[in-house]
């Protein structure tokens, strides 16, 4: 889902490891263009580009099945986006190993959809 508008509020968040970045940051909440996100994962490696205040684009993906993630973001129309290698590793794998069952095909399906996401961003 793409999310265009500027960031009025950036809710209080736990920093961890992660495990596809060097960390990540889980938001209680973040408001851009009026919607509410909740329970929203951010990267390090795009942290330090959003400011409340700025015009920003949000593209927010399920990355996995219990949480969704900011894959990119547009701000002055400068393009950051981080994911991609990781979502196209998942859906590889997991739709060769794993094709004969439905649920990891469905599984392998959204990450590719991700991939694509965040590639044509």
């Amino acid at each position: 889902m793409r999310i265009k508008g500027k960031v009025t509020k950036i809710g209080a968040g736990k920093w961890k490891q992660g495990t596809v970045w060097k960390g990540q940051t889980n938001l209680s909440s973040i408001e851009v263009g009026g919607q509410t996100l909740q329970k929203i994962v951010l990267p390090d490696d795009l942290k330090d580009l959003m400011h409340e205040g700025d015009d920003v684009e949000l593209l927010v993906l399920p990355f996995n099945l219990f949480e969704k993630t900011i894959c990119g973001i547009r701000v002055n129309g400068k393009t950051s986006k981080c994911g991609a290698s990781y979502q196209l590793a998942v859906g590889l794998i997991t739709g060769i190993l794993f094709g004969w069952l439905l649920l990891p095909l469905v599984v392998a399906v959204i990450s590719m959809k991700c991939y694509l996401e965040i590639d044509a961003f």
